[in-house]
């Protein structure tokens, strides 16, 4: 799927700039701090800090990374609060993006690249 080129757009300078941006995706309205922009498997994907807003599987106090097909995303718009830098743990790796395309900081992207989320099944 192509994503529009003026959400591909918005979603650059909000990473370049370290803007909050507020949408809906998967039914949830959203606060997000974007930090990487990329595609996996010729999808176009966000992954950053999501610090408010729904969530289908719950969010933790303070936020939790959470990535988004950015096909799924409507209504972007830019708030006014503060970026978000999130939790650099051992919990969540950058797995959802193969391709980057933008990122905020590439040596924090390249930490959370070498990790990864653990499956239940892993120790």
């Amino acid at each position: 799927m192509v994503a529009p080129t003026a959400t591909l757009a918005a979603l650059r300078q909000a990473i370049q700039h370290r803007q909050v941006l507020a949408f809906r995706a998967k039914g949830q309205a959203r606060e997000f701090s974007p930090h990487v922009l990329g595609t996996k498997d010729g999808q176009w994907r966000v992954f950053g800090w999501q610090s408010a807003g729904g969530s289908g599987g719950g969010l933790k106090p303070g936020g939790d990374w959470r990535c988004f097909g950015v096909a799924d995303l409507v209504g972007i718009e830019v708030l006014a609060g503060s970026w978000n830098i999130g939790e650099l743990t051992g919990e969540y790796g950058l797995s959802c993006i193969e391709l980057i395309d933008t990122a905020a900081d590439l040596e924090y992207t390249a930490k959370s690249l070498q990790r990864r989320k653990k499956r239940p099944h892993e120790r």
